[in-house]
């Protein structure tokens, strides 16, 4: 054997450098923009402890998918952005955690703007960044691009103008995010539109197919307006959310194939508090629990009339309702009507009446006041099957599909409900029956299917200790 031919390959291996990962400890956004062009996938940029006032970060970095660049507070929390200080990340693989911006302000733009794809913005905060006036328009957490994550945050205390979090798309490539386990605290009354504390898409974009899943979170004292969240795009999953004492509702605004599943709608009799607005086609509706809600949007379930298209518009402010699945849902203890079969119907120009909707295997239990179970005109083309009440003042002429019955018993516990119709995959069932009346079962399949692949981490509603932030804020004001 040549000995030389032996090592040769050996010291070649060793004289190649090994790269490390480098720390970068910077104390204002001046710092930050003399490091940024250094950034190389691995690296972390730490922002040191203490408070930053009127910071104005721009970075844009590339990592990569097994090394991100961690951009992230000293110590989880103890880094806190006020003034008009605000945060632009840009690029591939960045992790942005454990800020705090409290108690500052801008005059318009974003407080946390992302874009790029396959960023992720967790465990950080956003409280009481509010203007003077309330009418005074920005966003706390906008998001472009594609693929980003954005989980275990805390945002609380928005009174202005503006969406919490708004995903902004331009183009099918766009979306493709998972909003999870984060907390959207109290957001007070607004007045006008334009206060949602989420908002996927717009009327311009309601044609682009984003598939977003917001999952886990918890919405407590969402007040802002009708819309706490608004969905203006195609094929969003809402599932596992728990909104409590919320005085709005979950609404499928425009867009296509939504699904909404396994949420808890807890009003706690607070007035205003509501469920869920369906605007569109080939919804799903699964499995959610609606409970003691204050009445809002004319019904529980608000099913909406649309709009008809006017010449030369290929969009509507109403989309006609069509196709609509609305299966194995509880409701028991609200106010005012269960069911909406035609909300709004001669407002707003919204003259069209729902088409192909199925009202299959819910129940509707102890209306909370003397208000009818339906409210709307007989329609032909909404369908009833094996639903159940022990209400008898339906107010609506249903020939069959809801019996009513006395409750022999107290009702399982909600968690232990939802998760039979999970494992007893009820959604496919529901689907496949959908087809005899004319609805297309497929399409419900494939929602179906969607759900099912998303992990359910339990059923019970979701508390503080489920979701947000790892630090605790209050040791940091």
């Amino acid at each position: 054997m040549n000995l030389i031919t032996f090592i040769t390959p050996l010291v070649a291996l060793l004289a190649v450098p090994m790269v490390s990962a480098t720390e970068y400890q910077v104390a204002s956004a001046s710092e930050i923009r003399s490091v940024a062009g250094k950034l190389k996938p691995g690296d972390e940029l730490i922002l040191k402890s203490g408070t930053w006032h009127d910071q104005h970060i721009i970075l844009n970095a590339n990592g990569s998918e097994d090394k991100p660049i961690v951009i992230r507070s000293e110590r989880a929390g103890s880094t806190k952005l006020t003034g008009d200080s605000y945060l632009e990340i840009a690029g591939s693989y960045l992790h942005l955690s454990g800020l705090h911006f409290d108690q500052g302000s801008l005059q318009k733009g974003h407080v946390i703007r992302v874009s790029g794809a396959y960023n992720k913005v967790y465990d950080n905060a956003i409280t009481n960044y509010n203007p003077t006036s309330k009418e005074t328009r920005y966003h706390w957490l906008s998001l472009y691009g594609r693929d980003h994550t954005v989980q275990h945050n805390h945002f609380s205390g928005q009174t202005h103008s503006g969406v919490t979090t708004v995903v902004w798309l331009k183009s099918e490539q766009d979306g493709h995010h998972t909003i999870s386990h984060n907390y959207f605290g109290p957001r007070a009354y607004g007045k006008a539109n334009g206060f949602e504390t989420i908002r996927i898409g717009t009327g311009k974009s309601s044609h682009l197919n984003p598939n977003v899943l917001v999952a886990h979170n918890l919405f407590e004292g969402c007040d802002g307006e009708m819309e706490i969240i608004s969905n203006k795009s195609n094929d969003n999953l809402y599932l596992f959310n728990t909104f409590r004492q919320s005085a709005g509702t979950l609404t499928i605004r425009q867009g296509k194939r939504v699904a909404v599943a396994y949420n808890h709608f807890l009003g706690d009799k607070k007035k205003g508090t509501g469920g869920v607005r369906v605007i569109g086609k080939d919804h799903l509706v699964f499995a959610n629990a609606f409970s003691d809600l204050g009445g809002r949007a004319e019904g529980v379930i608000s099913i909406s009339a649309g709009t008809p298209l006017e010449n030369g518009k290929s969009r509507t402010l109403y989309p006609q309702v069509n196709n609509i699945l609305i299966a194995d849902n509880r409701l028991d203890n609200n106010r005012g009507p269960y069911i909406a079969t035609a909300a709004g119907i001669g407002k707003k120009k919204r003259q069209l009446l729902p088409q192909q909707v199925l009202f299959s295997s819910n129940q509707f239990f102890n209306p909370a006041n003397d208000a009818k179970l339906i409210d709307g005109d007989h329609n032909d083309t909404i369908f009833w099957q094996a639903n159940m009440t022990n209400h008898d003042q339906l107010g609506y002429p249903v020939e069959q599909g809801v019996s009513v019955k006395e409750m022999a018993e107290e009702l399982s516990k909600t968690s232990d409900w939802m998760k039979q119709a999970a494992v007893s995959h009820s959604c496919l069932e529901s689907a496949q029956s959908a087809t005899k009346y004319g609805l297309d079962g497929d399409n419900f399949q494939l929602l179906c299917q969607r759900i099912a692949a998303v992990q359910s981490q339990g059923f019970e509603p979701k508390t503080i200790d489920d979701v947000g932030i790892s630090w605790d804020i209050s040791e940091q004001n």
